[in-house]
């Protein structure tokens, strides 16, 4: 996770917004990793937020500088954020 201070990984959140399921929500670890178990093949939106504000986050609208992430096999690694 790049952009987020150290020490401060447990005041945010990375939400995972897709077509077919419901938003998910996953803790930065304080390597600076993140995981989303389970998740199906589509595409999704991954965005950083402030605890209590994930619901805000996933319903703005896509903008062009956002990640947008395919989904493709069981296991999607080296995967960067920068806030």
């Amino acid at each position: 996770m790049v952009g987020i201070q150290p020490g401060t990984k447990d005041d945010f959140r990375v939400v995972l917004s897709g077509e077919i399921l419901a938003t998910l929500l996953a803790p930065i670890k304080p390597d600076g990793s993140f995981e989303f178990p389970m998740v199906l093949q589509g595409t999704y939106i991954e965005r950083v937020a402030p605890r209590g504000m994930e619901a805000a986050a996933a319903a703005r609208p896509r903008t062009a500088s956002e990640n947008v992430i395919r989904v493709t096999d069981r296991d999607l690694t080296a995967i960067a954020i920068a806030r």
